[in-house]
């Protein structure tokens, strides 16, 4: 790697860095292209595209006399970022190593103030974010795609179609790579939304013994509070899907496009199958499922947030919620990312969150009694998280407002496909969870979750409870039918099972 001591420091400096970044899927790194990042500062910055294992990279670093370090944690990289995105400064990217013409073009919005301060956030999996007080007295949030992905990055097209829209923190700038005809979204720079929390601590803290407290059967499992804010996350999750198919237009659901979303729901499910053999009995019944959809008109599809959960939306003081993070699941390629899908399936994303922050709570009861596992909750327990499940999905749907019979069954048909998708991640990655997806397959295919062999060592949660009805129904019960963005302090964050997940097979 003779481009490495180009640039003022060894590949094996390099190489040892990336092995510990998260981000990074290993192999052999080779740079392909460099820009010098010049501006008021003195040290080198640099933004690599470093491939390996045939996946690029986007590594902004800082040359140091220790080697190359992470732009994101030095002072000087950290203003060559928000420059780039938002003209905080004067920043100057000259292409050293690569293509002729290659070239890293900013995007602002208007001229950024400058940075007074900055941290680089941690205990993120995908990309890189930065929060900056600026010298105007605002904040702002600066995400590094790390995965190098030629188009355009949803996140920064959808945030920046809803920047005015008050559903999503404001766009403040991006910057962008091009080189031999390919264009990249690199980075985004958006308002930070002090204060915030996100809406899995918010939501989570409303489930019946997530604070410790006794259970009181005589107790509403939700208070008036709960349910109208709830209610306001659906309205919020409407409102985006109204504003994104009246900006970016919609398109008719077709027979390939039909065609091709059955296709991956028949993947997933083979998937599952595979994972969770005791599935196999009822495939018949999952592909009948599927297979009625062909029998009703579908709704036209739409851009979407693609990537719906709890941890993608934000609790803001003085204003509720904002929705973040539109890049969909960061490992599936982008150009499936990029097309129009069915509204429902974000929904269908909300409903299966709020069933994994009652199976968390269920599994931390069982864990906090010291009993071996989630099963041994009392059973009175069990039935008030389910009861506040049920509650929570209702309340959602009914601020989402009407859907058509056809959207019915489109829903419970994407509940499915998320759970069947959870189902398989769990069963490979955490057996102990398994019983939090278990409870959502067998609600839509309404059978008791025990008929559904789980692995060795899996545990169980609400889908344990010994009656199914216990579990949501999404159907007419629920009201309606039936895994930064922008991220927050660390002390405040408290990252979703389903963002994890988002991580796991697709």
């Amino acid at each position: 790697m003779s481009e490495a001591k180009l640039l003022g420091f060894e590949a094996s400096d390099l190489l040892t860095w990336l092995g510990g970044m998260r981000w990074f899927g290993g192999g052999k790194p080779k740079i392909d292209r460099a820009f010098a990042l010049g501006g008021p500062w003195d040290e080198k910055v640099f933004w690599l595209a470093v491939s390996a294992d045939g996946r690029e990279y986007n590594v902004p670093v800082v040359v140091t006399e220790d080697g190359p370090v992470d732009a994101a944690e030095h002072t000087a990289g950290q203003r060559a970022l928000l420059a780039l995105a938002t003209a905080s400064e004067r920043v100057e990217a000259t292409s050293v190593v690569g293509e002729s013409g290659a070239r890293l073009a900013s995007e602002p919005r208007a001229a950024g103030a400058a940075a007074v301060s900055a941290h680089k956030l941690t205990g993120e999996q995908s990309n890189t974010s930065v929060i900056y007080e600026l010298a105007d007295s605002t904040r702002a949030i600066v995400k590094v795609f790390r995965v190098l992905s030629p188009g355009e990055n949803p996140d920064v097209f959808l945030t920046g179609v809803l920047s005015d829209s008050g559903t999503v923190p404001r766009l403040l700038g991006n910057a962008r790579m091009a080189w031999t005809g390919q264009v990249a979204d690199i980075l985004v720079a958006q308002e930070f939304l002090a204060g915030s929390q996100d809406a899995w601590r918010t939501v989570t803290a409303q489930v019946p013994g997530a604070d410790g407290s006794q259970f009181d059967p005589d107790k509403p499992v939700q208070t008036p509070e709960e349910r109208d804010s709830i209610e306001r996350l659906g309205a919020l999750t409407r409102k985006i899907h109204e504003e994104l198919a009246a900006r970016c237009g919609t398109s008719e659901a077709d027979a390939a496009s039909r065609a091709r979303l059955r296709r991956a729901w028949s993947k997933r499910a083979d998937e599952a199958v595979a994972l969770v053999p005791g599935l196999a009995p009822y495939r018949k019944r999952i592909d009948a499922l599927y297979a009625a959809t062909e029998d009703v008109a579908w709704p036209p599809l739409q851009r979407i947030h693609g990537d719906y959960h709890l941890g993608q939306v934000l609790d803001v003081p003085g204003r509720g919620w904002a929705a973040l993070d539109f890049e969909g699941e960061p490992l599936r390629p982008l150009s499936e990312r990029t097309k129009p899908d069915l509204a429902v399936r974000d929904v269908a994303g909300m409903v299966r969150s709020f069933g994994y922050a009652a199976g968390m709570t269920l599994n931390r009861l069982a864990y906090a009694h010291d009993r071996p596992d989630p099963s041994d909750v009392e059973e009175r327990e069990a039935e008030q998280i389910a009861a506040w499940e049920k509650a929570a999905v209702a309340a959602f749907l009914r601020g989402y407002g009407e859907l058509s019979e056809a959207e019915k069954l489109l829903l419970d048909v994407l509940v499915l496909d998320k759970a069947l998708y959870e189902l398989a991640y769990e069963a490979a990655q955490r057996p102990d969870w398994l019983g939090i997806p278990l409870g959502g397959v067998a609600a839509i295919l309404r059978v008791n979750p025990e008929s559904i062999a789980e692995p060795a060592g899996a545990g169980k949660s609400v889908a344990s409870v010994k009656n199914a009805d216990a579990v949501p129904d999404q159907s007419a019960d629920a009201g309606q039918s039936a895994d930064a963005g922008q991220d927050i302090d660390p002390e405040q964050r408290e990252e979703s099972p389903e963002a994890e997940s988002a991580a796991g097979p697709s």
